[in-house]
């Protein structure tokens, strides 16, 4: 198998985390943020972050991943089970977290004022983390793993993912806090999967 980078995917997805967790510490906390994001909220642009937020559904991002593994095709049993594994990983520890946290709320469950967006279902505890987010961030990584080898292309990968991320905050069904650990739930996942190979991870 030709040996792929997931380096500049790595890179851009763990700036892009390290600065959504710096904005919610220096403005005080994951709920000062969603207030200010309530504050600016735009209707106008509600059709786009649930055309967004789509993307990090299970429905469109799992079979994504499964063709990606299904294309790795290793020729290592050891490898294979590694992918399988991080695959597990991103799908199913996000769910196991929030039964552990059930009692968090989100957004809809504490803020007052939020706008009635059309269309979109709303849920009130299991916030923590963003299974949207760490699928997205997954399905992203594979992508850039199998398909995206030039740089450019995997920094695209990223920001979508990173959008998908924000956009569960746009929508005020996750806090910054749920975004940022369902991100790094999938580098974890994707470092599992991939990071065996030599020069692979930063």
């Amino acid at each position: 198998m030709v040996k792929s980078t997931l380096k500049p995917f790595f890179l851009l997805s763990a700036v892009s985390l390290a600065a959504l967790a710096l904005i919610t510490i220096v403005v005080g906390g994951s709920f000062p943020l969603s207030i200010w994001l309530l504050e600016h909220h735009m209707p106008l642009t509600e059709d786009f972050w649930q055309w967004v937020t789509l993307l990090g559904d299970g429905l469109i991002a799992i079979p994504v991943i499964l063709l990606s593994l299904w294309r790795y095709q290793g020729n290592d049993a050891m490898a294979d089970v590694r992918m399988w594994s991080g695959f597990a990983l991103a799908a199913i520890m996000p769910q196991i977290i929030k039964a552990l946290f059930a009692s968090m709320q989100r957004p809809w469950a504490v803020m007052e004022g939020l706008p009635d967006i059309a269309g979109l279902t709303t849920a009130m505890a299991r916030t923590f983390p963003s299974g949207h987010t760490t699928i997205a961030f997954f399905m992203c990584g594979m992508l850039a793993f199998h398909w995206a080898k030039r740089p450019y292309a995997q920094w695209l990968l990223a920001c979508l993912a990173m959008l998908i991320g924000l956009s569960r905050m746009m929508l005020f069904m996750h806090w910054s806090w749920d975004v940022v650990a369902g991100g790094l739930l999938a580098l974890l996942a994707l470092r599992v999967s991939v990071g065996h190979q030599k020069s692979l991870i930063l």
